[in-house]
């Protein structure tokens, strides 16, 4: 059994980019709703959406040229999906009607309620 709990970084090559698109498409899925698919995240973010994100985020590249990533890259592909899922369908329930929305000069963000009609 590997220790995880040494002080050497785990580091891995991301050598089928489809299938760990997949993995975490699926995994979000599940994290955002109990026997979702990974279908359902990619209405919100692109497979290509995604390898950006792996690409960007990544710490470099093998000789292969494929994204090596570590268990904290992993954790920051992972939130920044999320984020693209969330704001995302915030967009998308503000542009249907469900939510309204304006930019808030104090906060300098976006801010999101509950219309006075339901729709």
């Amino acid at each position: 059994m590997e220790d995880f709990d040494n002080n050497e970084e785990e580091l891995l090559s991301v050598i089928d980019m489809e299938g760990c698109i997949d993995h975490l498409a699926g995994s979000i899925a599940e994290e955002y709703s109990p026997g979702a698919k990974p279908e359902d995240v990619f209405i919100f973010c692109s497979r290509q959406q995604i390898e950006s994100i792996i690409n960007e985020s990544c710490l470099g590249f093998d000789e292969d040229d494929n994204p090596i990533i570590n268990r904290e890259i992993y954790a920051e592909i992972c939130d920044n999906i999320c984020q693209t899922v969330q704001n995302a369908s915030l967009a998308k329930l503000a542009s249907e009607g469900y939510l309204e929305c304006a930019w808030d000069n104090d906060l300098n963000d976006m801010v999101f309620w509950l219309p006075d009609e339901p729709k």
